[in-house]
């Protein structure tokens, strides 16, 4: 996400500057990312961004690290409303073991203490 929002800044400086080309390969760029990041870390049954292990599985734990995507405007408003909807800040939360922070749901339930 946060490679995404780096992008996205390039392409807007890069439009400022008039340099429409150089601005428009960073946002495809940043369109490809955005696309990738679906496609890998979305779960549409869960509506989550999950990371992935060397193998390639989804871990199911849900981290802050999700709040890179809103900081990073990667989401359209309706995705983030849903996103928001489903997994806000309204549940019980705890801090696993690591120090990581996290929702408390019966799939990550052995992390708590």
């Amino acid at each position: 996400a946060v490679f995404y929002g780096g992008l996205s800044a390039l392409g807007d400086m890069a439009e400022k500057l008039g340099r429409h080309e150089e601005a428009a390969m960073h946002r495809k760029k940043a369109a490809f990312v955005r696309k990738r990041l679906f496609e890998v870390c979305f779960d549409e049954k869960d509506y989550f961004f999950y990371d992935r292990n060397k193998k390639g599985e989804m871990l199911p734990y849900r981290t802050i690290a999700v709040t890179a995507l809103f900081c990073e405007h990667l989401l359209t408003q309706a995705e983030a409303d849903m996103l928001y909807d489903r997994h806000g800040i309204r549940q019980p939360c705890y801090f696993m073991p690591q120090g990581v922070f996290t929702y408390k749901t019966e799939k990550n339930k052995k992390a708590e203490l």
